[in-house]
């Protein structure tokens, strides 16, 4: 249990009032969930937000999806529910709003929906997941945390992060809330499709998107120690994923990372785009997953892959630990160091900050030993399986979204608290409405619209990602 908490029995029944939701029609106070993020995209934050949904489905809690990335996105995924959807911030149904966005968002939330941001109802509690990834929480964040009544915290170490930034009276209400998820039936492998030759090697995976940072997510480590373990060796391969690898202002980087793995013919690198069904093969495929990252907010690729029973070696430290033990996986030593040579802006700016520079040697000898013993592989696949697999079913049982309810149902709205929270809330969308920043996407926007109706500018690319509401699209 964390050490701030909402005092809250999340094991307490369902109270009469949330029985009776079904059979009222909704009203702004009306006990349910509006679940608002970018629920569509191929990010880590689509996907954890597609995971609200599916579980607030099994959990048959009332709500509704706002899907603020409304158009065509590269890695567009379907939203996982039956409840209906909005297309405006305005008039949401429910008295709980969950925000599945991190804080560095809210200035295009701001820009894109004019002054809908959904955090100026008073009588809405206002909860949000953000996932960060160093021990501290960036300095920009915490004036916008302090906008929401609870913080969900997705791992232990986020909280940790959460807690180390925003402390007084303006700091919300921390509440757990593990991240699980359940592999779609297409989750099967396909090694002669992926692997193609080298279907009969033993395969390590490596994914990560390079928008992530390419240096917290340190590809370099999983190539230099698969070569440490295997000099010599003409029986294994390791496949690295990289998403978004043909993005300009991270062309220096790639570059260095497709130099470094053409100088071995067994490490294959895979740049093409790949719907989620396609990654939750890949996963499947390959007898091994290896992430040596430096740091991780939570780490969905480990998550997936073990949940497929793929066997998994990574760092030990920081969100995986939630749910890696040495039990289910190979977990490599590191020594903390100060966080350096970064591609993300909001890295860039933290300084002091630390993070993990993990054991080659360990995580050498991790890889030796899994290549060398199918039975290992088998052990600890099936491990990891059963452990993602009960991970999933505690969720289905009361927990996150029935201590929110019953928050909002005991009267934190009506707090003083939670008023000069929609206060600050009012004042910040107000600041960011009239900055210059603000004008200048207007204009833009508004230039653009009209544009596009007359012909004299082309319509929106299908990989363009659009953060607003529908009447911007036109």
């Amino acid at each position: 249990m964390f050490p701030v908490r909402a005092s809250v029995d999340s094991g307490a029944s369902t109270s009469p009032r949330m029985r009776e939701m079904t059979h009222e029609a909704p009203t702004p106070s009306s006990p349910g969930i509006n679940v608002i993020g970018i629920l569509s995209t191929g990010t880590g934050l689509g996907a954890a937000g597609r995971s609200t949904l599916s579980v607030l489905n099994a959990r048959k809690i009332a709500h509704v999806a706002i899907d603020l990335g409304l158009s065509g996105h590269a890695t567009m995924e379907p939203i996982p529910t039956s409840a209906p959807r909005f297309s405006a911030l305005s008039g949401l149904p429910y008295g709980v709003s969950v925000f599945q966005l991190n804080p560095d968002s809210f200035d295009n939330l701001v820009l894109r929906w004019a002054r809908r941001t959904g955090l100026d109802r008073e009588s809405t509690l206002n909860a949000i997941v953000p996932f960060w990834e160093l021990p501290r929480i960036p300095e920009s964040w915490v004036p916008l945390l302090e906008l929401f009544d609870v913080v969900l915290a997705p791992t232990r170490f986020v909280h940790d992060a959460v807690l180390a930034g925003v402390s007084g009276e303006m700091m919300p209400n921390i509440i757990e809330y593990p991240q699980a998820i359940r592999p779609p039936h297409s989750a099967v492998p396909d090694r002669t499709r992926w692997f193609k030759n080298r279907a009969d090697r033993t395969t390590f995976l490596c994914t990560f998107d390079i928008l992530s940072d390419i240096e917290r997510k340190n590809p370099w480590a999983s190539i230099e120690a698969f070569q440490a373990a295997f000099a010599g060796r003409d029986d294994v391969s390791l496949v690295v994923k990289v998403g978004n690898a043909n993005t300009a202002r991270h062309a220096e980087r790639f570059a260095r990372l497709r130099e470094l793995a053409a100088r071995d013919e067994r490490i294959a690198l895979m740049t093409e785009h790949l719907s989620r069904d396609d990654l939750w093969s890949l996963s499947a495929s390959a007898d091994a997953y290896v992430s040596l990252h430096r740091a991780e907010g939570l780490g969905l690729g480990m998550m997936e892959a073990m949940s497929v029973g793929t066997p998994t070696v990574a760092t030990g430290w920081s969100g995986n630990l939630d749910f890696m033990d040495s039990e289910n996986s190979i977990l490599i030593p590191y020594t903390l160091i100060p966080v350096s040579d970064v591609s993300h802006p909001l890295y860039a700016g933290e300084h002091g900050q630390q993070w993990a520079d993990p054991d080659i040697d360990a995580a050498a000898k991790a890889l030796r030993s899994l290549a060398d013993s199918p039975e290992l592989r088998a052990r600890l696949g099936e491990a990891a399986r059963v452990s993602m697999e009960e991970r999933w079913r505690r969720q289905a049982v009361p927990g996150v979204f029935d201590e929110l309810l019953e928050l909002a149902a005991s009267g934190l709205t009506d707090t003083p608290l939670h008023a000069a929270r929609v206060k600050a809330a009012k004042r910040y969308v107000r600041e960011k409405t009239y900055s210059p920043a603000a004008v200048l996407e207007s204009a833009k926007r508004t230039g653009g619209r009209l544009l596009r109706r007359v012909g004299l500018k082309p319509p929106y690319p299908p990989d363009h990602f659009h953060w607003g509401p529908p009447e911007i699209l036109s």
